[in-house]
């Protein structure tokens, strides 16, 4: 990554957009009814994959 850090950081954000598609596409709610433990941990998780991408990804491109 630190030979080639605006292919990586591209490759992050294409990861980060694929995820946020994905999720964004999903017809889930945000009522606490309707998830259980292991729905949150699943859309907390995405989350964070999608917005860690994001930065590192940005990160990787102005280290350029």
């Amino acid at each position: 990554m630190d030979e080639y850090p605006l292919e990586s950081g591209i490759v992050f954000l294409i990861i980060g957009i694929t995820l946020l598609i994905f999720r964004l596409k999903q017809n889930n709610s945000f009522k606490m009814s309707e998830y259980n433990m292991m729905d949150w941990k699943e859309l907390t998780y995405t989350w964070g994959l999608i917005i860690m991408s994001f930065i590192f990804g940005l990160l990787l491109i102005f280290k350029n």
